[in-house]
């Protein structure tokens, strides 16, 4: 079981949605620092002079960018998960390209430095939608570049013997495609192993559930398919080293990441939301999901992280009355092409978890937000890139009404 964090920071550095506009959900304001809006970035801009007065100028190319598919890193100034003054940090996923991950990553001031696990969901590459069906997301695209620019990062502090370790499954297919018709057609090839260890990084090979940064996140292993209705990426193919292509319509590789914050939510949001639990303080907050595509499905992810324990290297099942409360679930909910049956039968389990908050991203589509929001008013948070959420024991910061597009007066 992983444990207990003070405090959880989650940034979204690659994501298909860009909002740098709208302000948090009423319910939530306190809980979410949008550094990634046109508010802290005009803060943040420089000076010049116009006319006689010195101002600050909001340049466009300050801006972050949206890119097909998912990046989130788990830290902001190198502190993810906090317990007394240890702070980890990793990234989940690199996104679908190496300059739109080096561009957002800039733009935001991520912290590289502090960042020692890069955990991969699944190996796909690059994106394709066919008949409402087919959905590949690239997860490691930008990779390469961001060992590199962490290896970077960690020599100028001065940390270079910290090093990085890329955690993955060791069954990576050799290509991966889809059946179009009597074709297939192959997806372009994931960095390999060796190119990992030659851009800087140190592999790591788990098939297995298992810990990261000294317990303070758990990763899955298989998650099992319960559900009718979520029946992983229809027509997926992948070619091993024998040269054949085979279906693998599972995505067996599929993790997620999960990890438990302290103590209470603040009692101003509690009281907005009148139907959720109060938190245990044995128990914190809950658990929080982060999910890479949902191949395996969101309800089957959030029901396996609900009543797995990590032990002895191994996910059992929570013995009556120990079934950790899912507090939020973040990433791709893989509904974008999934009928209307799917989204309303997928909403409908999700509301029977009673999750504290949803922040569906990257494959998740419109239909499902909207279908949140009206089954759990005041739940749906944004995962637009440059979002950073904060969760944690204390009352946050509100944003400040004073200036458009904020959310916060963080920096």
């Amino acid at each position: 079981m992983a444990l207990l964090l003070d405090s959880l920071e989650v940034t979204v550095i690659i994501d298909n949605e860009l909002d740098v506009m709208s302000p948090p959900p009423p319910t939530t304001v306190g809980s979410i620092i949008s550094h990634g809006s046109l508010g802290n970035i005009s803060r943040e801009s420089a000076h010049v002079y116009r006319g006689n007065e010195e101002v600050r100028e909001l340049k466009m190319e300050s801006i972050c960018c949206a890119a097909h598919g998912l990046s989130i890193l788990l830290t902001d100034s190198g502190q993810t998960g906090t317990i007394g003054n240890e702070k980890r940090s990793i990234l989940f996923d690199t996104g679908p390209e190496e300059d739109a991950w080096e561009r957002n990553a800039k733009r935001l001031a991520s912290f590289l430095a502090g960042i020692e696990i890069i955990q991969v969901a699944p190996f796909i590459y690059y994106l394709y939608t066919i008949n409402q069906y087919m959905t590949m997301a690239n997860f490691i695209g930008g990779m390469l570049r961001a060992i590199r620019m962490i290896k970077e990062a960690q020599g100028a502090q001065g940390t270079s013997n910290a090093g990085v370790v890329v955690d993955v499954h060791p069954s990576r297919p050799k290509y991966r495609g889809f059946q179009l018709g009597e074709e297939i057609i192959s997806l372009q090839a994931d960095p390999g192993f060796d190119a990992m260890t030659a851009a800087g990084a140190t592999v790591s090979k788990n098939s297995q559930p298992h810990t990261l940064a000294d317990g303070m996140f758990h990763v899955s292993g298989m998650i099992p398919r319960e559900t009718e209705y979520e029946t992983g990426l229809k027509g997926a193919m992948r070619l091993d080293d024998d040269g054949k292509w085979e279906k693998d319509e599972e995505i067996a590789d599929e993790r997620a990441v999960t990890c438990r914050v302290r103590g209470e939510y603040n009692d101003r949001l509690y009281n907005k939301l009148q139907t959720l639990p109060r938190a245990d303080k044995e128990k914190g907050l809950g658990l929080i999901a982060v999910t890479g595509c949902s191949h395996a499905g969101v309800v089957n992810t959030a029901r396996h992280a609900k009543r797995s324990q990590q032990q002895g290297g191994k996910e059992d099942e929570a013995k009556e009355g120990q079934e950790e409360d899912i507090f939020a679930i973040i990433g791709g909910y893989h509904l974008a092409t999934s009928d209307e049956a799917a989204v309303h039968a997928t909403v409908h389990d999700l509301k029977a978890l009673n999750p504290h908050f949803l922040v569906p991203g990257h494959c998740s589509g419109w239909r499902v937000k909207m279908a949140i929001e009206n089954a759990m008013p005041g739940r749906l948070l944004p995962c637009s890139v440059g979002a950073k959420l904060t969760f944690a024991d204390q009352a946050l910061s509100v944003g400040d009404p004073s200036v458009p597009c904020s959310s916060s007066t963080n920096s």
